[in-house]
């Protein structure tokens, strides 16, 4: 990472092992993830093992509260099926 750094976004990061990697910077400040699958995220935090794989990233301060966040647009659109 080149530049400042202190609030950083990961998008679709819920494994918490990316969040891992940033949080070795000493200038973050705020890390926010979004997530789809508020699943994956529950597991990141709950399971022993990938808690301990991605360092007890949610636990940090400077992590934000992992939050699922519907797309704008997706949800409940289908797609149309055109006959020509």
């Amino acid at each position: 990472m080149t530049g400042p750094h202190a609030r950083v976004l990961i998008l679709g990061g819920g494994d918490g092992l990316a969040a891992r990697e940033v949080l070795r910077y000493g200038g973050v400040r705020r890390v926010d993830v979004v997530e789809l699958d508020p699943g994956l995220i529950g597991l990141a935090r709950n399971d022993p093992g990938l808690s301990a794989l991605n360092g007890h990233a949610f636990a940090d301060p400077a992590s934000a509260s992992p939050r699922r966040t519907p797309s704008p647009g997706c949800a409940g659109r289908r797609r149309r099926r055109t006959t020509s």
